[in-house]
């Protein structure tokens, strides 16, 4: 086990490996603000091999990279707030209307076989989250409807499950509800779910301040038939998840989607310390030129 650093020694490690530090006293300010650890990583763009930096890299230019991932994060959690907010709307008066207040509930509203989904299993996830749930709703409703609790209409329920959780609801659905729910997001039921399911994975990157810009996601994200540009994203990176944020924001409100595909733009577009940042977030060179870029 390594014995730990003081601020001081954290930055003799870096300068030995031949950042410059123009500023120590800002410098140690910084390691005592973001952890040695978490700003470590940032640098690794600049190190040619692995642990040595290319010469006139300096810790201001690490600095730099991590608040454009900082404000990159908070765009992406922002608009995520809007879709999980607008799905759950969805699921909830779609599936209420199809099936009935608790239609959710009863397992012949899904398909008999699934590969990816246990009912039985969601549904027990879905009853814990709910005892465990602190809402003054759901107190409401344990002290009103205490003989049928923890069942719970699926608008209340919508407010309680993890996104995870709906994610997977929506994923385990019969093909015709996806594919309802899905076009109000103006999205197929061929690949909705799985954005949901990606979506889950960059929410709780940001949910724990981690590195987002050039991080990899856990599944690749089925992209849209018939559309050269969306094909041609990475699709494990967060540039396609920024295609298909946008994307979505679109459907459910065009001024919303303006500002976020804006000041996405203008981020990204700001000078950084690093070439080529839009490819290494799996952008192509001529993103900006698709549709989903150009004010409407």
């Amino acid at each position: 086990m390594k014995p730990p650093k003081t601020y001081t020694e954290q930055l003799d490690i870096l300068k030995s490996r031949g950042l410059t530090i123009l500023n120590p006293t800002e410098a140690e300010q910084c390691l005592s603000r973001f952890n040695y650890y978490r700003l470590s990583v940032y640098g690794i763009p600049f190190q040619e091999p692995r642990d040595v930096f290319r010469p006139g890299t300096t810790f201001e230019q690490i600095c730099q990279l991590y608040e454009f991932d900082r404000q990159l994060r908070l765009l992406i959690a922002e608009a995520l707030e809007i879709i999980e907010v607008a799905v759950r709307a969805r699921v909830a008066y779609y599936f209420a209307h199809t099936y009935g207040a608790k239609g959710h509930e009863q397992k012949e509203n899904f398909p008999v076989k699934s590969e990816h989904f246990s009912h039985d299993d969601w549904l027990k996830r879905l009853y814990d989250d709910i005892q465990n749930s602190k809402e003054v709703f759901i107190a409401h409703h344990k002290a009103k409807y205490s003989e049928e609790f923890p069942s719970v209409p699926i608008w209340v329920a919508v407010e309680v499950m993890s996104l995870g959780s709906l994610s997977k609801f929506v994923g385990g659905m019969h093909f015709k509800d996806q594919k309802a729910i899905a076009s109000r997001f103006s999205c197929t039921a061929a690949y909705f779910p799985n954005w949901l399911h990606v979506f889950t994975y960059v929410r709780n990157i940001c949910d724990h301040h981690s590195r987002l810009w050039n991080k990899k996601t856990v599944k690749s994200l089925r992209l849209p038939n018939g559309d050269t540009n969306w094909n041609a994203l990475e699709r494990n990176k967060i540039g396609a998840v920024i295609f298909a944020l946008c994307h979505i924001l679109q459907a459910i409100d065009k001024p919303t989607s303006a500002s976020f595909s804006q000041r996405i733009k203008e981020l990204i577009n700001e000078p950084k310390p690093l070439p080529d940042v839009p490819r290494h977030m799996g952008f192509l060179d001529n993103w900006q030129s698709h549709p989903l870029w150009t004010p409407r």
